[in-house]
């Protein structure tokens, strides 16, 4: 079949319904009645198994929730043990299962959430919101843990013990473009609350008006920032350029710890950032913060190995009920002893 040599997969009589003709090439139309035994050789020259004993398979539960109907359908699977065709298999059975009672509605969010149990590593738990794209959310933060587990070169591939993927679908799209940030001044002092407003254009509405806070570090160095507002993607890309050596594993451990780290941002949330310009070196998995720079100079000196710079940034999350794309930054300066900041203009106006 696949000429994959020691294989467990599953083996069960069908019924063939019809053959279906073809110049190229034809094949039978068949459906598989209950499994029988395993197959355990898959050769160029042929294959072969037992009857009798069953292979090893993977529960998978999805559940799925309709919104406009209180309709709640639960769909329990068994899923064959393979490095390829176990996401594969799993994603397509998300997609089945999602449109197996009724087509997506032409305007729709998506929540769902998706947990792996890994043997010996844990949990893999990713949850989030899309609107507009099926249940491609649910598929991609699948397949985003199970091929890079089942397939890594960092050691042998993880075990996967169970997967649960939870579906709830609503006939309304959320999204929400990001269109202006707007701060409440342009000088400010370490510590002192950033105050300003974001604009969003949700789809088919009237412009919204949120408003956001952000707290400057007590310890924050006179200079200019720039703060972001942007969707979770954004925030993802930014936190991988900023931290790389989190998303450089060294390990089957690492990579687990890399994965869950990559799906803990939601798409109804907006991120706001500010880079502290400062930051650090990370050596061999371990993080050295404000390191002076003759310091960075004598550790890039001595070794050449798993050294990382990186940069620090805060990060405060609002959660919103739209689905939000786009990212855009706000210049400020910030002074230990400025003559008049924000705040003092609201005290004194």
């Amino acid at each position: 079949m696949f000429a994959e040599g020691d294989v467990e997969f599953p083996i069960a009589p069908a019924y063939v319904h019809t053959v279906v003709p073809g110049l190229i090439e034809s094949f039978k139309l068949a459906s598989a009645a209950d499994v029988t035994g395993t197959l355990l050789r898959d050769l160029a020259t042929g294959v072969s198994g037992v009857e009798g004993p069953k292979p090893s398979m993977i529960p998978m539960t999805v559940t799925l929730e309709w919104s406009d109907d209180a309709r709640r359908q639960r769909y329990d699977y068994h899923v064959i043990r393979h490095r390829l065709l176990t996401p594969v298999v799993a994603a397509s059975l998300v997609f089945n299962t999602a449109e197996n009672w009724r087509m997506m509605p032409a305007e729709h969010t998506v929540r769902h959430s998706v947990d792996i149990v890994f043997a010996d590593l844990g949990t893999y738990h990713a949850s989030d919101v899309r609107s507009g794209q099926d249940v491609l959310g649910a598929a991609g933060d699948l397949l985003r843990a199970m091929l890079p587990m089942l397939t890594t070169p960092l050691g042998p591939p993880a075990k996967v013990e169970r997967i649960d993927v939870k579906i709830a679908i609503e006939p309304q799209d959320r999204s929400a473009e990001i269109l202006e940030l707007r701060l409440d001044g342009s000088v400010y002092r370490p510590g002192q609350t950033v105050k300003g407003s974001v604009v969003l254009k949700p789809y088919r509405k009237d412009r919204v008006t949120l408003p956001v806070e952000f707290t400057l570090p007590d310890d924050l160095a006179d200079g200019s920032y720039s703060l972001t507002a942007c969707d979770a993607q954004t925030a993802m890309s930014q936190r991988m350029a900023e931290m790389p050596q989190r998303f450089a594993p060294r390990t089957v451990g690492e990579l687990f710890e890399s994965l869950g780290e990559s799906a803990d941002l939601r798409g109804d949330c907006l991120y706001l950032r500010l880079p502290l310009q400062r930051g650090g070196l990370a050596v061999g998995g371990g993080e050295l913060g404000d390191l002076p720079d003759s310091r960075q100079r004598i550790i890039n000196e001595s070794t050449k190995l798993d050294l990382y710079p990186f940069g620090q940034t805060k990060v405060q999350t609002v959660a919103t009920k739209y689905v939000l794309s786009g990212s855009l930054a706000a210049e400020f300066s910030v002074l230990a002893k400025p003559a008049k900041t924000a705040t003092d203009q609201q005290r004194n106006p």
